[in-house]
């Protein structure tokens, strides 16, 4: 299949093409990107990642065909396979207390505040050391061709991924209460959480850099929490880079790029990254949606 794509691509010494089944792949995917990492289960380490940019936004028919033909025909995906995680990026989701969530009304959740897809799968995750259920979608055409692909499919919503790491976060640093941020390229996601429990998630369209630090100082507004003596961690697509911690900073005490935390590297520098599934489907190269 011909299609024109930006790759990133990182393959270990130690990869083995051979026994490619056993490896763990961790996958992220939006309308205009497919990345991914390999990693051993045995010895705990990361051996590829590859990252496939389309350079624009695919209809979801494309998306599904170009997803079949990497898994058929790709050196690494092709074949058999034991695990995948995938997380797919899109922006509805619903949030509920986990002693009230009915896995029957998903749908009904996610309609509330979004338009009605028939044409795609809700999925749920609860979020690791919490009581909340985040729930997502997933296109039926993406779900059906992933989850038939290896013995063990974990289908995350990204919102799950992104609120356990911003626990993980807190945990391991010097402030109390922080908030966090996630940039996609046409919405982004901001969390508030206090005394390692999650207070506040809500997530964003917007056009410009200016919406994102509207919609931020507007949280922090609505729940009292002044910014001047506010932690913010970011993390996301290139406007995290250039544009938005400059602008953030001339309101916010102390903002933070997600990436510098730990000594860790993300993208094609990955080996320091940890091991749990959940930094893998936020530590890899963004895609957009």
């Amino acid at each position: 299949m011909n299609y024109t794509v930006s790759t990133i691509d990182k393959i270990d010494e130690r990869f083995d093409f051979n026994n490619t089944e056993k490896y763990i792949k961790s996958i992220q995917l939006s309308l205009n990107g497919f990345s991914y990492m390999v990693t051993d289960p045995e010895t705990t380490t990361h051996l590829a990642l590859r990252h496939y940019d389309f350079g624009t936004e695919l209809p979801i028919k494309r998306l599904a065909e170009i997803v079949e033909d990497l898994f058929e025909n790709e050196d690494i995906l092709t074949g058999t396979h034991n695990h995948i995680n995938i997380s797919f990026i899109n922006r509805p989701w619903a949030m509920v207390p986990d002693m009230l969530f009915d896995k029957k009304n998903i749908d009904k959740l996610l309609n509330i505040n979004y338009k009605i897809d028939e044409f795609s799968v809700a999925t749920f995750c609860k979020i690791p050391g919490s009581n909340i259920i985040m729930a997502s979608r997933i296109p039926v055409k993406i779900f059906n061709i992933i989850n038939n692909k290896a013995v063990k499919v974990n289908i995350i919503p990204h919102q799950s991924a992104f609120l356990f790491n911003a626990l993980q976060t807190l945990k391991h640093t010097e402030p109390q209460s922080a908030f966090f941020m996630a940039v996609h390229d046409q919405f982004f996601e901001v969390a508030y959480m206090k005394e390692n429990e999650l207070k506040f998630y809500n997530n964003f369209s917007y056009n410009q850099y200016a919406d994102i630090l509207y919609y931020t100082l507007a949280a922090m507004e609505k729940l009292e929490i002044s910014p001047s003596h506010s932690n913010l961690f970011i993390q996301g697509n290139d406007l995290v880079k250039e544009i938005i911690p400059q602008e953030i900073k001339r309101h916010i005490k102390n903002v933070y790029l997600d990436n510098q935390l730990y000594k860790e590297q993300y993208t094609f520098h990955f080996d320091q990254l940890p091991m749990y599934k959940y930094k893998l489907l936020t530590g890899i190269y963004r895609c957009g949606s």
